[in-house]
């Protein structure tokens, strides 16, 4: 043995250590835990947002960097996203006052109240435009990266609030003159040329299927009907509506073919370009950015001859989304994204390994019980909480709504070309988003309820009960597991409708007399928000629909309730257009009989008013 290899094989720290030799060890990367820590730290700091400590924080990190200290790195990220959001929450500040010029177009949304909101872009600053009635049609059609002249009035809003939600608005724009302005951005044109594409490849669909296509493909849904996007919801699938982390998967699937075939640095900037305009296309929307990050990150590292875990992709996705935009740790469609990501990964493996069933079954399965376990928490927040059927509805679901885009879009294309016999191929897409679009309705009127916080806290102690069991272990102790797992999912069902009353001051009430349920509605309400409200409350059927007033609006209301409810019979101060229910026109203080309930109109100006009562209590 040699001196120097002597002197190689002595412990390291002595001295004839390989860094006393002159040797550099290589730089260890983060594991899996490390990067999920900084993550974390990284979406606190985000959230806590000092200010004045984003400088330490940066040279905390970069010294960090230099020396090899993990820790000390997630200390100083957390205090760079710390000081980033506060500086971005002292930008929200403006100043009232008027406004005349150019705006860019970011994002337009409907909310389920009906509520049009168009974010804009103002000389670097977010604002809500508010805009006019006979505008609004107009607004529904208009995409991201569309320029708008406008003059007229900004009035600050709250930057607290737009922080804790997430936005970057720092007021509404209320607009007295309107116009469309010049060209687009470069990168938005060759966004909406893409799009373009798209909506002219689903025209030989039918209205609806187009609806959905455009919303699987694009994330677009200005063409859905409110009955569709209320049946989605119910179901558990809105996700599918949305562009979301899948898509971006789709179109790297799609794109596969010629990605295998190209070289490292061509497959690096190919993947970049091709994450770069699904983003643009579909508005930036977070989960395609989580995903289209994560894609990046996963190819960086395959390129630089070090591949990185799943968790290592998602924890670098996370982080430099966040240090990007610091304010995306109060969205919900983000932390709805990162969070079924982190289920899949944490749970798939393991609950196919412990699951019944044949292996097919078991791996889908496993994926939607583990994506919905994460994303479980946030969801409570929403109307009702988390829908039973989503578990049902995502299994049936999940292979057809992939097959939308692997399948559905190069066929339409190959229609789009005109061959002979190419026409023919329509039925792939047409059948796919029939299948999905039947399970979103019948799975919305199963009446399998919602998960609260407790049956939620139920189910996940029961699944982790068969995970820290195992499958070749005391069985009656998995046994037991899947007991409390099956309580927790079958609690909503067993434990019947809810009270007595649900909805706003505006919304429905439902009241259940002597086995006939009656709904009375007190005002105008959207479409999407009173099915939404009926399904919160279990109603499969309607024996009696008080209506307040008697005019067009109530019967639309009728008539969009009658897409998914049977309805019996309606009563109405005034009388209604002709329909396909029997009307029943009351006066104040008569009283109405109808099966096992009693209606006593208590008066009918300015609405109608009633009082419900059980026949067999009267009696």
């Amino acid at each position: 043995m040699t001196d120097v290899e002597a002197r190689l094989r002595h412990p390291a720290g002595r001295r004839g250590s390989p860094e006393r030799l002159g040797i550099r060890r290589p730089r260890r990367a983060l594991d899996d835990r490390s990067a999920v820590v900084l993550a974390a730290a990284a979406c606190s700091g985000a959230w806590v947002a000092h200010p004045g400590v984003g400088w330490l924080g940066v040279i905390m990190a970069a010294v960090a960097w230099l020396v090899g200290r993990p820790w000390m790195l997630v200390a100083g990220v957390a205090l760079v996203t710390s000081g980033l959001a506060a500086h971005a929450t002292a930008g929200l500040v403006i100043d009232p006052g008027t406004w005349h010029g150019p705006v860019e177009v970011l994002h337009v949304t409907t909310t389920r109240t009906g509520d049009l909101h168009v974010e804009v872009r103002a000389e670097g600053r977010h604002l809500d435009l508010v805009p006019p009635d006979h505008a609004r049609r107009s607004m529904l059609r208009a995409h991201p990266g569309d320029r708008l002249d406008v003059t007229g009035r900004v009035v600050p809003g709250d930057p607290l609030v737009a922080r804790s939600r997430g936005s970057h608005i720092a007021g509404r724009l209320y607009p007295e003159h309107l116009a469309p302005g010049g060209r687009p951005r470069l990168m938005w044109r060759l966004a909406g040329t893409v799009r373009s594409a798209v909506v002219a490849r689903g025209r030989p669909l039918s209205s609806a299927h187009q609806a959905l296509f455009e919303g699987f493909v694009l994330g677009d849904a200005s063409g859905q009907t409110a009955v569709q996007r209320a049946d989605f919801r119910a179901s558990g699938l809105t996700h599918l509506l949305v562009a979301s982390g899948e898509n971006v998967a789709f179109v790297l699937l799609l794109a596969a073919p010629v990605l295998l075939r190209s070289g490292l640095r061509t497959r690096w900037v190919l993947t970049i370009g091709l994450c770069l305009l699904y983003a643009l296309v579909t508005g930036l929307e977070p989960s395609v950015l989580r995903a289209a990050t994560m894609a990046v990150v996963a190819t960086t590292a395959a390129g630089l001859g070090r591949p990185a875990r799943s968790w290592r992709t998602l924890a670098y996705a996370v982080t430099a989304l966040v240090i990007a935009d610091p304010f995306l740790v109060h969205s919900s469609a983000f932390g709805l994204s990162v969070g079924a990501s982190a289920g899949i990964l944490a749970l798939a493996r393991p609950l196919v390994g412990v699951l019944p069933g044949p292996l097919w079954l078991r791996r889908p399965l496993a994926v939607t019980v583990a994506a919905q376990l994460g994303v479980a928490p946030l969801l409570l927040g929403f109307p009702g909480g988390m829908p039973v059927a989503a578990v049902p509805a995502n299994l049936l679901a999940a292979v057809p709504a992939g097959g939308v885009m692997v399948l559905g879009l190069p066929a339409l294309v190959l229609v789009a070309t005109g061959l002979p016999g190419s026409g023919s191929f329509v039925w792939v897409p047409r059948i796919l988003l029939g299948f999905i679009d039947a399970v979103a309705r019948d799975t919305a009127s199963l009446d399998l309820g919602y998960l609260g916080g407790v049956t939620v806290l139920a189910t996940a102690v029961g699944v982790g009960t068969v995970l820290a069991v195992g499958r070749n272990r005391l069985a009656w102790v998995r046994r037991v597991g899947y007991l409390v797992a099956g309580i927790g999912l079958g609690a909503p069902l067993l434990s019947g409708p809810p009270g007595p009353g649900v909805g706003a001051a505006a919304g429905p009430v439902v009241l259940r007399r002597g086995g006939t349920v009656v709904v009375v509605l007190t005002g105008e309400v959207p479409a999407e928000a009173l099915l939404t409200d009926l399904s919160v409350a279990r109603v499969r059927r309607v024996d009696v629909v008080v209506v307040p007033h008697g005019n067009a609006a109530d019967l639309a209301m009728v008539e969009t309730m009658g897409h998914r409810h049977r309805i019996g019979r309606i009563i109405t101060p005034d009388a209604l257009p002709p329909s396909r229910w029997p009307q029943t026109v009351v006066t104040a203080h008569e009283r109405v009989g109808i099966d096992g309930a009693v209606v006593d109109v208590v008066a009918t100006d300015p609405v109608l008013s009633v009082h419900v009562t059980d026949r067999g209590r009267r009696r």
